[in-house]
């Protein structure tokens, strides 16, 4: 049973959502959760008791969202009612708006058997001394929002500080991720996960954000690197060595559009190809079979719903308008940037591309990790590029300085009519890239919402 106070939070936050998205006002996904709180401080709790198989966990800098989907999409095949965060709200506002729109008055507990919950790295702890999660899996490690974490350490900090108040949990951790892995260091209850293809093709380049072993602080050694820190490790100094994989990935084919790999688990093998592009997406793929399973669900019937998965909004997410298709790709650090930028110079139809910095609260104030981006490639794929967004000035400062003309760059600080300027720009039938970070992402879609282009995203 709950308590009178949680009851009455459940009144308050349902009646929030119904007004915030009746005057839209948003999706509802942050403001009954406030009110919810402040009403019933133990409705978190309270609500996640009452689910029969518990909570799962999904944390780190990038990939949670589509994480956090991909397991939704495994389980709900498997005939679970799943409760998720689907907006993508991960502060503890969004997780209690989220059980309180899947809760009624009438029968105030969830109406699902698991919740799958995407969880900010630094509310991880906060959000752990309510829930004991039955799993919790970090996708991986990157300097991010400087305003808001300052370095990677304290992220891994606020992670661990988590992952210690649920001694119960089992771990699923990114083993390619040297941070990742230090954190199932004496945790008998650890899975790991991470790609065991030799043929690929490393990216050294990139700025790396971990150089040095996270048990000793002596420089690690790798013998490949298949994007920033993430790729096969070792410490001399202390013998930290990158962890075995229970779930990984072997004979990778990455393309603009598509990727396939043999997933191993264990002894078995299968084959995925997913509509999901990217290599960093083939990492959240990964975690997403290795959850699955420790929750009881066959890699196989895993890997078949991840070939009819499509992406998660504002994450590749795909429109038409005006007879151009587009693909939204949010960004919001160097390291995941880096990997976007490849992703769309290897296009082959380049002419223009929209680029959208905001620095909002939601996105980090800080935008000097800009510069820390290889907009290179950019450059030499796509003759012009449209700059919008609240710090547009200096994106375009950015480009130049990466060796783009003055007739490559026209700046619209407004991101709905820099859409309409770079759409002009690619030819009927073509495809143009939007690269945007988080507000602006949900600014751009807002207008296509309600162009009739999109549907809202909480629906």
């Amino acid at each position: 049973m709950i308590s009178a106070r949680t009851w009455a939070a459940l009144l308050l936050g349902r009646q929030a959502a119904f007004w915030s998205r009746t005057l839209r006002r948003g999706g509802g996904e942050a403001l009954p959760g406030l009110l919810a709180e402040r009403v019933s401080p133990l409705i978190l709790s309270e609500l996640t008791a009452s689910l029969p198989e518990g909570v799962v966990m999904a944390t780190g800098t990038n990939g949670k969202t589509t994480t956090s989907l991909a397991v939704s999409l495994i389980l709900t095949d498997q005939g679970r009612r799943v409760l998720r965060n689907r907006g993508g709200s991960n502060l503890t506002r969004g997780l209690v708006s989220s059980l309180v729109e899947s809760s009624r008055l009438t029968h105030p507990r969830p109406a699902a058997d698991i919740a799958i919950f995407e969880v900010d790295e630094a509310t991880m702890p906060q959000v752990t001394a309510h829930v004991s999660p039955r799993l919790i899996l970090v996708t991986n490690i990157f300097r991010d929002q400087l305003d808001r974490f300052a370095e990677i350490e304290t992220t891994a900090a606020l992670i661990r500080r988590g992952i210690e108040n649920s001694p119960n949990a089992t771990l699923v951790l990114n083993a390619d991720d040297p941070l990742v892995a230090a954190l199932g260091s004496n945790r008998p209850n650890a899975v790991y996960f991470g790609l065991e293809d030799s043929t690929l093709e490393p990216r050294t380049a990139a700025a790396i954000d971990a150089a040095d072993c996270p048990v000793c602080g002596s420089p690690l050694g790798f013998d490949r690197r298949f994007f920033s820190h993430l790729g096969h490790y070792a410490c001399a100094a202390c013998g930290f060595v990158r962890p075995r994989c229970h779930v990984c990935a072997h004979h990778m084919h990455l393309s603009p559009r598509s990727s396939s790999a043999t997933i191993g688990v264990g002894e078995h093998t299968f084959h995925l190809t997913s509509e999901v592009p990217g290599l960093y997406n083939l990492y959240n793929l990964l975690g997403a079979v290795a959850v699955a399973e420790q929750l009881g669900v066959s890699p196989q019937a895993s890997v078949a719903t991840l070939s009819r998965m499509q992406p998660a909004f504002g994450r590749l997410e795909k429109f038409s308008l005006d007879g151009r298709r587009g693909i939204i790709h949010l960004v919001k650090n160097p390291a995941g940037f880096n990997q976007v930028i490849d992703n769309v110079s290897a296009w082959e139809e380049g002419t223009a591309i929209l680029l959208c910095l905001n620095d909002n609260i939601a996105d980090g104030t800080d935008i000097s990790w800009i510069w820390e981006v290889d907009f290179a490639p950019l450059v030499t794929s796509f003759s012009s590029m449209v700059v919008a967004g609240t710090r547009a000035p200096e994106l375009a400062l950015r480009l130049k300085y990466a060796g783009a003309t003055p007739d490559q760059i026209r700046v619209e600080p407004h991101v709905s009519k820099a859409l309409h300027v770079a759409k002009e720009e690619v030819a009927p039938g073509a495809t143009l890239h939007i690269l945007t970070t988080y507000t602006a992402m949900l600014e751009l879609r807002n207008h296509l919402v309600r162009a009739g282009v999109l549907q809202e995203y909480w629906r």
